[in-house]
């Protein structure tokens, strides 16, 4: 693909067959776009380009898939539900309500990946990160 990503096809194949439900909702939803156009609709490298926004944005079904999220969030979401959270337990009588209210983020808890997979996300996050190129 001119111009485009190296192995920019057979990596938008990949993600496609990953993630295709969600891909598929995000892509009429946001985009107006059907998935099954790409390449005569639009292009393999502006599709790609989508696919690589999707996932990157927090509240679509693609960035949750991505992530192994139970659902999508946006971000004003989780801020608003940290701060109802927060809101409640300052408030709570702790009488009747000892415990702390938690959320139930879609995220995956502690001990919802095994040590490899730690291990490979967490490589995989450092790959991503601006910073890991700082010395």
């Amino acid at each position: 693909m001119a111009g485009g990503p190296a192995g920019g096809i057979l990596r938008l194949l990949d993600l496609v067959e990953e993630h295709r439900p969600s891909l598929r909702f995000d892509f009429r939803d946001r985009f107006g776009l059907s998935l099954d156009d790409i390449g005569t609709t639009y292009t393999y490298g502006e599709a790609f380009d989508l696919v690589d926004g999707l996932r990157a944005t927090l509240g679509t079904h693609t960035h949750a898939a991505a992530a192994r999220w139970k659902y999508p969030m946006t971000r004003a979401e989780i801020s608003l539900q940290t701060i109802e959270i927060s809101f409640a337990n300052v408030h709570r009588d702790v009488k009747v309500h000892p415990q702390p209210f938690t959320a139930d983020w879609p995220w995956p808890g502690e001990d919802d990946v095994t040590p490899e997979e730690r291990e490979a996300l967490t490589e995989q996050l450092i790959r991503r990160s601006a910073l890991a190129a700082l010395p």
